[in-house]
């Protein structure tokens, strides 16, 4: 059940967005995780997809998600991850992070995959 709430999760945001200047094919683990340079970002965004001010303002949501202990949520925008699966690639990378608190089942990981 609890694999399956994961899932689901993780598949809450995918979305297809315009493709970035630079562009990258990662594995999960060669994503950055900003929160072990900063522990109140939350966005990981290395193609440069999401602009400043979306970052900011993610960051800032996911800050106030956190200290009101309602989510851990992370977001990563990255602009390729092929040939692998998006569901089998978000939850390698948000699992290996340890998004969320086990016990109290409340991480949220989304991702964005340009084209």
């Amino acid at each position: 059940m609890k694999e399956m709430k994961l899932r689901l999760l993780l598949l809450v945001a995918a979305f297809v967005v315009a493709p970035a200047v630079y562009s990258a094919q990662y594995r999960a683990s060669e994503v950055p995780n900003v929160q072990l340079v900063d522990g109140r970002r939350f966005v990981t965004n290395p193609d440069g997809i999401l602009s400043g001010e979306a970052v900011e303002r993610l960051d800032s949501i996911c800050l106030s998600l956190r200290e009101r202990g309602i989510a851990e949520v992370v977001v990563v925008a990255l602009d390729d991850i092929s040939p692998r699966d998006m569901v089998d690639f978000s939850q390698e990378l948000f699992e290996g992070w340890g998004v969320g608190d086990d016990k109290l089942d409340n991480g949220l990981g989304i991702l964005l995959v340009g084209d």
